[in-house]
């Protein structure tokens, strides 16, 4: 079964859950930023810092593979 979801991050917010999925929690994002990714479920707080969700890694390990593909 195929399900069609349009894209949710722009590509300022994609480069930051790279940036969160590659780093210990990370701090010092924009707090829009932080928000969004917070609000979509691809990272969450802890102590003051952005960590990325299982939902997240797989975000940004979709997102190499739609880079590869082109």
């Amino acid at each position: 079964m195929s399900i069609f979801l349009p894209d949710p991050l722009t590509p300022a917010e994609l480069t930051a859950l790279k940036a969160v999925a590659a780093t210990p929690p990370l701090r010092g994002l924009p707090y829009a930023v932080v928000e969004r990714l917070v609000d979509l479920g691809f990272a969450v707080t802890v102590r003051g810092g952005l960590i990325a969700t299982e939902d997240g890694l797989l975000r940004v390990i979709l997102s190499m593979n739609e880079t590869l593909r082109d």
